[in-house]
């Protein structure tokens, strides 16, 4: 709670003109007095006057996670109280996950947390919960606010990231929100026994002011009534709406000037009210919208005010009356039954500067609320002790005032279920799986199995999930969409393989199936390596990395001789393209041809993964020799077609001294090639981005490729 305020002032006042009469002296003119504006001085919602200055800041997300004999378990909270008292019943601290904004900011959605047994589920879709209510689970409040990101490919620039949550796969029943990279590309780590689930937030990966309000001097700082003055100020967001105000006893008293004014206009024009002021200010206060609480102000320097014009004829009559203030609404309401004892504990934010109390208010299953409990004013915190076990218990929350209550805070449910944390039993919640799966070992090219199944009946499917067990265990190879019934493995090479089999799962936004009927493959030995026949043109340097970019597929016989001639841009493209197709087992597919002067398959196969464009709309150039700076092109756009890591390399030293010839196109793949150790400079320092490549070191390239990034 802030600095507390009295509720009323007495503020009105009555004219009464007194008669007078002014001789009239020939000649003069009539005298006219202009009236001034005259505004009611009365306290604001939020009293301010212990600070003048408020910003938003992020807080800290807070990971929680829960071992038990035979999983484990996720949990996340902003609340210190809650956190403290999570730790007491046995939750591990996993530390700051990430920052969150405390409060709706333009773009942000609130984050609610539903929780069945165990298990946490975060949600920024308001249409998800009646379907995470029908499958069992029960909202227990939010965890701040944060962007929704559906499909992102980038991220933006600053302190910001992005954050995907990760279903735990064993039993479908679990959620892990893992940390994710941020930066200029995405990427995530999975997590152990989890699948990628499908929500994905974008939050602030440190403390960080997410909305500050700066009000700059007025011009000039001596006013008198009636004055025309700018108010300026400048806000950190462009969205939301500002209201201005100002006082004349230092903060004592604030008066409303206007409201609702757009917060990025940045100026408004105020008529001085005809006062004499020592200690006068400006306030301006934000809040996302209309009709929303402010959460960030900020006050000018102070300035004077003296009046126009000294009436000694004007009597003042003060008559009292007083504006009636409701305090604001309790926020952030968060119900937890994690406790040993009978009891449900509840957190809010006081957002109020002049409650005299709370009302907690309880009902059972759909049951009528009623009240439940009252603290005292400045507590946010209540513990509801007459509770039973497995009982589902909503609650909401007022601030009560001298002149009336508040509205409701958000509603958060609760379940105290009698046992330890540890020993609570999460419902397992069924979903039917696809069925028919059936795997085939495709006659070429060599170990590609190909699997298909029948699609789940079950409504609300969003996608399947493919396992594959070659050791013993099960682990997640593809997360489809929910239209997939097929799909290729052709990450199969290794000569120690003998078989394998595979499974399907079904998922919605919420739980996965059980897995579908197993299908097995065995394979046959694979022969020896083979050994490719060198005709001496080779360099000594580069034999062994020929012999293992043929040994795996990486090379084709027609470029396996003249090692010393440049290879062409049709020939790069065809082991490009088995760099590509080795990296994803995929088998790439050719483009609709746009060429008229090739109609080779590897090269419209390299055009249709966008490895290589033509010379024109129309040429190709198949023939021409292709440079170094060209190669490293064509390098990053396979791994990037094959869904590796394009993290630019860090900035720094790049100590070649032709640097200056790389082209702008190519100067970021050149040093992403370089970094990771895939091209490598001369002994004189230089990188020779125009030379021609030889064929003997566009194999050995390839090959290095295909070793950092398998």
């Amino acid at each position: 709670m802030r600095p507390r305020r009295s509720l009323g002032v007495v503020a009105a006042a009555t004219l009464v003109l007194l008669a007078l009469v002014l001789p009239l002296v020939p000649g003069a003119e009539a005298f006219t007095l202009t009236p001034m504006p005259v505004y009611p001085i009365y306290p604001i919602v939020d009293p301010v006057q212990a600070s003048f200055h408020k910003t938003v800041e992020s807080v800290p997300l807070y990971r929680l996670s829960l071992t038990t004999p035979v999983s484990f378990w996720h949990s996340y909270t902003i609340l210190e109280h809650e956190r403290s008292q999570m730790k007491d019943v046995g939750y591990l601290d996993d530390g700051i996950v990430a920052y969150v904004s405390p409060v709706q900011l333009p773009g942000t959605e609130v984050v609610r947390r539903y929780m069945i047994g165990n298990c946490t589920y975060l949600s920024i879709h308001p249409d998800q919960h009646d379907g995470l209510v029908q499958a069992g689970y029960h909202l227990t409040g939010h965890v701040g606010f944060m962007f929704y990101d559906p499909y992102p490919t980038s991220v933006p620039p600053g302190q910001i990231m992005v954050l995907r949550s990760w279903r735990w796969a064993k039993s479908g029943q679990g959620l892990h929100m893992a940390n994710g990279y941020y930066g200029s590309t995405l990427s995530w780590s999975q997590q152990p026994g989890h699948q990628p689930g499908h929500n994905y937030f974008r939050a602030w990966a440190s403390q960080t002011t997410l909305q500050e309000i700066t009000v700059h001097p007025l011009n000039p700082n001596e006013l008198k009534g009636g004055d025309s003055v700018a108010i300026t100020w400048t806000s950190l967001l462009a969205g939301g709406v500002v209201e201005i105000l100002y006082t004349v006893d230092d903060g004592a008293n604030w008066t409303s000037i206007v409201k609702d004014i757009p917060a990025g206009a940045g100026t408004y024009a105020w008529t001085v009210p005809n006062i004499n002021a020592d200690k006068a200010n400006i306030l301006v206060r934000w809040s996302r919208a209309s009709g929303t609480n402010p959460f960030a102000w900020a006050a000018g320097p102070a300035f004077k005010v003296s009046t126009t014009i000294y009436l000694p004829f004007y009597s003042i009559t003060l008559q009292p009356f007083f504006i009636e203030m409701l305090p604001s609404a309790p926020t952030g309401l968060v119900a937890s039954g994690i406790g040993l004892a009978p009891e449900i504990q509840l957190y809010w934010e006081d957002n109020s500067g002049i409650e005299t109390g709370f009302v907690i208010e309880r009902r059972t299953g759909s049951g009528p609320y009623a009240i439940v409990g009252t603290v005292a004013a400045d507590v946010e915190v209540y513990a509801d002790a007459t509770v039973a076990a497995g009982l589902e218990y909503t609650y909401r929350v007022k601030a009560t005032g001298t002149s009336g209550d508040s509205l409701y805070s958000n509603e958060a449910t609760a379940i105290w279920h009698g046992v330890p944390p540890g020993e609570v039993e999460t419902p397992v919640i069924h979903l039917a799986g696809p069925t028919g799966l059936v795997a085939v070992e495709l006659a070429t090219p060599a170990r590609v199995v190909s699997l298909s199944w029948t699609k789940s009946p079950a409504a609300g499917v969003q996608g399947y999930i493919v396992e594959r067990n070659t050791t013993g265990s099960w682990a997640g190879l593809a997360n489809l969409p929910a239209t997939a019934t097929t799909y290729l493995d052709g990450d199969l090479a290794s000569p120690e393989l003998t078989g394998a089999a595979y499974r399907v799962l079904a998922h919605d936004e919420f739980v996965q199936s059980g897995p579908s009927n197993e299908a097995v493959v065995t394979f046959a030995a694979v022969p020896e390596p083979p050994v490719p026949v060198f005709d001496g043109s080779q360099s000594g340097w580069a034999e062994g990395e020929l012999a293992l970019a043929y040994q795996h597929g990486l090379t084709f016989p027609a470029i396996m001789n003249q090692f010393g001639r440049p290879i062409t841009r049709e020939e790069f493209c065809t082991i490009a393209v088995k760099l590509y197709e080795k990296l994803t087992g995929l088998t790439a597919l050719p483009a609709v041809n746009p060429f008229n002067d090739t109609n080779n398959p590897e090269v419209l196969k390299a055009y249709a993964l966008d490895i290589v464009r033509g010379v024109s709309a129309t040429q190709f150039a198949p023939y021409n020799n292709i440079t170094r700076q060209e190669m490293c092109v064509m390098i990053y756009r396979a791994l990037k077609a094959a869904g590796r890591d394009m993290t630019p390399p860090p900035s720094g030293s790049f100590p070649f001294t032709d640097a200056g010839s790389i082209a702008p196109w190519a100067i970021n793949e050149v040093r992403y090639c370089n970094h990771h150790e895939i091209m490598r400079g001369y002994t004189d320092n230089t990188i020779r981005p125009l030379l021609n490549t030889p064929r003997e070191q566009a194999i050995v390239l390839v090959w290095r490729t295909y070793e950092r990034f398998r």
